[in-house]
């Protein structure tokens, strides 16, 4: 049975203009590491923690880009 992301999948966004596409982006890639693990949503992670970790990324300075890789 597939977790009920805390971050919908299905906004679509046309990159990252702004301060809120940045973080949406950057905390679901982040959810989807959870997930990859077997995190539970809620019980292991909050939105609150998603968007801390997606607001220390982005305020980093680090480079990001969104690519859709599959992992066999």
């Amino acid at each position: 049975m597939e977790s009920k992301r805390l971050v919908p999948m299905n906004v679509h966004h046309g990159g990252m203009k702004d301060l809120r596409d940045a973080l949406y982006l950057i905390a679901r890639e982040i959810e989807s590491g959870f997930l990859a693990m077997d995190a539970i949503p809620g019980e292991d992670y909050t939105r609150k923690d998603l968007m801390k970790m997606a607001l220390d990324f982005a305020i980093s300075g680090e480079e990001y880009s969104i690519e859709t890789t599959v992992y066999e």
